[in-house]
């Protein structure tokens, strides 16, 4: 690995960043949120028999965002490997604050009317 990829990588580690250093088809990568530093290198994909439709539906896409098809490609991947886990309606819940009473939730009732059958 080249000097200049070690120093990136103890100044990133340095700042607090959260990673992993391991080697992986013969590079030292740091892994870690959202990141991953190889040495020099630019990954490449090749993906094989895709249906016409996924094919057009990409193109389709692209266009409306208004990038080619590899760029839309590496955009979704992106997106879809990337993202961060959306919160749980647990953990929505549980950031609520603590303040109120039952009583603010209370809807005022009418009394129920009598009905002949």
């Amino acid at each position: 690995m080249g000097q200049g990829l070690l120093e990136i990588l103890d100044a990133v580690e340095a700042g607090g960043y959260l990673g992993v250093r391991q080697r992986i088809d013969d590079q030292e990568v740091l892994i870690g949120p959202g990141n991953a530093i190889i040495d020099s290198i630019v990954a490449q994909l090749i993906v094989r028999n895709i249906d016409t439709e996924v094919v057009r539906a990409l193109k389709l896409r692209a266009a409306r965002h208004g990038r080619s098809a590899e760029a839309e490609h590496r955009e979704i991947l992106r997106e879809v490997l990337l993202r961060r886990p959306e919160p749980s309606l647990k953990e929505h819940l549980l950031r609520m604050p603590d303040v109120g009473d039952d009583g603010d939730f209370l809807v005022p009732r009418l009394p129920a009317r009598r009905v002949d059958l």
